[in-house]
């Protein structure tokens, strides 16, 4: 190797190291304006404190708390295709600062209808949220809504199914968790997903499907 060649050969090995040794900036996450808008409705009075706290998915976005349970105090902080670790992830910033008696999670549709993932790899998320809030609120309830059987995507069942079994396990034998299984009063005797507790799209809920959901939740919720 020539003398020029050796000279370059260390001037880019040194730009590499200096670029390494660089602060890289952290990764934003695509909920970010979300999770901004709700911190905002917090500053704005919106935060409160011992009621109930619903996170998650567009299920849960699109849930008329007030209307379904006008007798208690809840937020929603839903947040349209997330997951699991997507509230994890968004906890401290939207959740904690309530200080909830109960929070209500629904999340494991998008993780492995959309994303792909594995059941090991959804349970794994579901229990980095649930050490998250027993770490931040260790007196707070955990209330796990399961993966409901939606007809658009009814070929992922099986994979649903095991998910639920696995966080349902988990459930039982922890303190102050409760597992809700929303599965069995969703299908028909013939074991399919009723179609009228759907919308069009076949994977939100219509509004018998959230008189349903609110049925069941009520008396949990109610101190």
């Amino acid at each position: 190797m020539s003398t020029r060649a050796r000279i370059l050969a260390a001037l880019l090995a040194i730009a590499i190291a200096l670029l390494w040794a660089m602060p890289r900036p952290q990764a934003t996450s695509i909920w970010e304006p979300a999770f901004q808008a709700f911190e905002e409705q917090d500053r704005n009075g919106g935060l409160t404190s011992g009621g109930v706290l619903f996170i998650g998915s567009s299920t849960i976005r699109l849930w008329d708390l007030d209307a379904a349970f006008p007798t208690l105090e809840t937020v929603n902080r839903g947040f349209g295709g997330s997951q699991f670790s997507d509230a994890a992830e968004a906890l401290d910033r939207i959740v904690v600062p309530h200080r909830p008696r109960t929070v209500v999670l629904y999340a494991g549709d998008n993780d492995i209808a959309h994303y792909g993932k594995l059941t090991r790899d959804v349970v794994a998320d579901f229990h980095a949220f649930d050490d998250a809030l027993t770490h931040a609120l260790p007196e707070t309830e955990l209330i796990v809504l399961s993966i409901k059987p939606s007809p658009a995507r009814w070929a992922y069942q099986p994979f649903m199914e095991v998910t639920n079994a696995k966080i349902a396990s988990y459930c039982n034998d922890a303190p102050r968790r409760t597992y809700v299984d929303l599965v069995a009063p969703m299908l028909t005797p013939l074991g399919e997903p009723n179609s009228a507790l759907y919308a069009s799209d076949g994977i939100h809920l219509s509004a018998e499907g959230y008189a349903l959901w609110t049925e069941t939740l009520r008396p949990l919720l109610t101190p």
